[in-house]
């Protein structure tokens, strides 16, 4: 068995929520007019491209890869997998600025719990502007570092559909 952590199911069904899936290419503001398809996907989109919702989740695939793979080089130590997968979800999100920034290691590899939840909230734009989706997700990804997956903050994605 390998000591490779990689995003749980939970985890991403967290990004999954978070996103909005959309099978035509759209130009998306909040990334810098970045044309995005999917959930989240910006690699060789096109204006104009269509996807299937199949050829969504494996674009999510691959770009989860990369997520978690950043998250492994830039962090040490081994972490419950529910805060590994906020770490994911933070970097999908926005790049690795995160998981690299030295605050953030510093905590974490002091297993700082309430610090890193903390600098999680506080995540939440690159260019100054802030949404109120990227606000409700970055509570969630504070909440579910600390606590971990509980029905609560699945039902709590649902309804403030994020």
């Amino acid at each position: 068995m390998s000591n490779i952590q990689i995003m749980s199911i939970d985890g991403r069904r967290f990004t999954i929520a978070c996103e909005n899936c959309r099978l035509k290419a759209y130009l998306d503001k909040k990334k810098n007019g970045v044309w995005t398809i999917g959930n989240g996907h910006t690699k060789g989109v096109r204006p104009g491209d269509r996807i299937t919702r199949e050829q969504a989740m494996a674009f999510l695939a691959e770009d989860l890869a990369e997520a978690e793979a950043a998250v492994r080089r830039a962090i040490a130590r081994h972490l419950q997998q529910h805060q590994f997968d906020m770490l994911v979800d933070v970097t999908f999100n926005s790049g690795p600025k995160f998981v690299n920034d030295p605050e953030v290691q510093t905590a974490i590899a002091g297993g700082d719990v309430k610090d890193v939840a903390a600098l999680l909230l506080f995540w939440v734009s690159d260019d100054g502007v802030i949404e109120d989706g990227l606000l409700k997700r970055a509570a969630m990804r504070a909440r579910i570092y600390m606590r971990g997956y509980v029905p609560m903050n699945l039902n709590w994605i649902a309804k403030h559909n994020i």
